[in-house]
């Protein structure tokens, strides 16, 4: 067993009217790799994710945004091709219809090459709607 070695960095700024954006970089290594193991040797991923609030609070809106850098090469770095490769977004967007009654769309949308971190969940992508009554 070869040992991994993992770290990140989290940056949050919450802007005026409750709007909050967060972004962490998650970087994670194998010491000690070697050739003939099956996965790479590095997995950094970048996350964002948002809340924010529209029209009185009448519209919310939130989500995730996640890619993994892990399966670009060396040539991808040098010409700025980073986007693309393995990554999801799940936006979902609320609107208040009345203080008890809710009504909403989402996402949860995923891609990438079938052996990559999200793109073996890219046939699982979906589109949503819901409705909610509390009480």
């Amino acid at each position: 067993m070869k040992p991994v070695y993992t770290y990140a960095a989290n940056v949050e700024y919450n802007f005026p009217n409750e709007r909050v954006l967060t972004a962490a970089l998650i970087h994670s290594f194998i010491g000690d790799y070697d050739g003939d193991l099956i996965g790479e040797p590095t997995y950094p991923l970048l996350l964002v994710a948002w809340r924010a609030s529209f029209f009185r609070e009448r519209l919310e809106t939130e989500g995730a945004f996640a890619y993994d850098f892990s399966a670009l090469d060396n040539r991808q770095w040098r010409d700025g091709d980073i986007f693309g490769e393995d990554g999801q977004v799940s936006p979902v967007f609320t609107w208040k219809l009345t203080d008890p009654v809710h009504v909403g769309a989402g996402a949860n949308l995923f891609w990438g090459d079938d052996g990559s971190l999200f793109g073996f969940m890219k046939s699982r992508s979906r589109v949503f709607t819901f409705a909610n009554y509390n009480f």
